[in-house]
């Protein structure tokens, strides 16, 4: 009897435990991300910094990307391109990400399971506020 008290215990324990983990917070999917915020005349590192911030949450929500792979400044040129439009933005930063999208992704406007490489992030803010997503995609 007190045997089969023991086993039922370290049973109950064991179920409890291994559902704790299953329980427990998803993977950061943006953790493996390599970052490069590279170099610029137009914008502070502090400023990228805040812009790849930015990026790493919107990607974090976004159900349609299982794994961010990279995140890379455009650089000035491309940012000076796109700033060139009126968009309603006294400043705009572009961002390429390289990601692999959810099972799922095709009900977002992705293909399901696939690798995505330099789709554009473009970012816009004003008087150096809080930077505010303006477009997405392949230019």
């Amino acid at each position: 009897m007190k045997k089969t008290v023991c086993l039922l215990f370290a049973c109950l324990f064991a179920l409890l435990a291994g559902g704790c983990r299953a329980a427990g917070p998803a993977e950061d999917k943006t953790a493996q991300a390599r970052i490069n915020i590279g170099k610029s005349t137009l914008f502070s590192e502090a400023d990228r910094d805040a812009a790849v911030q930015f990026i790493l949450e919107k990607v974090r929500a976004d159900g349609s990307i299982a794994k961010l792979n990279a995140v890379r400044y455009a650089g000035d040129e491309k940012s000076k391109k796109e700033a060139a439009y009126d968009r309603g933005y006294e400043e705009i930063i572009v961002f390429y990400i390289d990601f692999h999208t959810a099972k799922g992704a095709d009900a977002e406007g992705f293909n399901a399971d696939e690798d995505y490489t330099d789709f554009q992030q473009m970012l816009g803010r004003n008087a150096g506020g809080a930077w505010e997503y303006v477009d997405g995609g392949y230019a």
